[in-house]
């Protein structure tokens, strides 16, 4: 799924509408029983964070640092007017929090007859829960972070700011399967779209396409077949019968109920460094991540 969203990023990044930065791949070894790579998002995310943010320190008016599966929904007409209201109320914030709205909805669709709004339309809201996407004022902060600060200091007296989650949301796609008997109990999203606004979103979208024929040319010819779906049907299978949500985020091949067998496994230990200097002032360090290998491991 991610190899066609990438090739059609890169013909936007050919026309200089965005810039892709390649991570770093670490070798597989024949002696694990998995492939390291499935855990580069979440050990590198703060490293590519910060590499963004002082790229883009004296550019960019703000920052935001979010997944592939979480969708802002800016309650004015673009980014750029919401972030500015919220300077506007908050003068002395560096960044902000956007609560994560746990969701699901459907999101596997066909090119042929693919429609923009059908997650926004269909999602079902579980729960808003009080951490999420962090906005950054590059000038403002020193440094990247995940969901929220580790201290209460960000740089220059300014402050992070958490929205009130009855606020602005950032709606957060972790649920792999869409269950649509279960709207009855779902949370109404926060913002009430006006009349014509799917339509209008929909039309937008085409124009946009459209008018860029390397880019349409290749989202018609993406695979007309759910190619993905016999990986994940095991996934699925295994998801219903336990009722675990996060059975298959990142990736990961779906693993078996709790197990008792003792057996050998390679982690990754990360190491911080820790220092209180009064006043509610604390600072983390990172001391070094390694690899170690454990001769006895429960398996989840």
């Amino acid at each position: 799924m991610l190899s066609n969203i990438y090739a059609v990023l890169k013909i936007y990044e050919k026309e200089g509408k965005l810039k892709l930065s390649e991570g770093t791949l670490l070798p597989v070894l024949k002696q694990l029983s998995y492939n390291p790579n499935e855990e580069i998002e979440n050990v590198g995310k703060l490293l590519s964070a910060n590499e963004c943010l002082y790229t883009y320190k004296d550019a960019a008016h703000y920052v935001i640092f979010s997944d592939l599966n979480e969708v802002l929904l800016p309650r004015l007409s673009s980014y750029y007017d919401e972030f500015s209201h919220l300077v506007s109320l908050y003068p002395k914030a560096g960044s902000f929090q956007f609560n994560w709205a746990v969701s699901a909805a459907p999101q596997d669709q066909l090119p042929s007859s693919y429609d923009v709004t059908l997650p926004l339309k269909n999602v079902l809201v579980k729960e808003v829960i009080g951490f999420g996407t962090p906005v950054v004022i590059p000038q403002k902060v020193n440094k990247a972070f995940d969901h929220f600060p580790m201290n209460n200091w960000i740089y220059d007296q300014h402050q992070h700011v958490p929205l009130d989650r009855n606020q602005s949301w950032v709606v957060k796609y972790i649920f792999p399967v869409y269950n649509p008997a279960l709207r009855n109990i779902s949370i109404p999203l926060y913002f009430q779209p006006p009349t014509g606004f799917y339509f209008k979103m929909m039309q937008d979208f085409k124009l946009k396409v459209k008018k860029r024929a390397r880019v349409y040319n290749h989202f018609k010819s993406l695979p007309q077949h759910k190619h993905f779906q016999p990986q994940m049907e095991a996934c699925l299978r295994i998801q219903q019968l336990r009722s675990v949500p996060y059975t298959c985020v990142n990736q990961r091949k779906c693993l078996p109920k709790f197990s008792e067998d003792i057996r050998e496994c390679t982690v990754l230990k990360r190491r911080f460094n820790y220092a209180d200097f009064g006043a509610n002032r604390h600072i983390y360090s990172s001391g070094g991540d390694e690899f170690h290998h454990e001769h006895s491991c429960l398996i989840y």
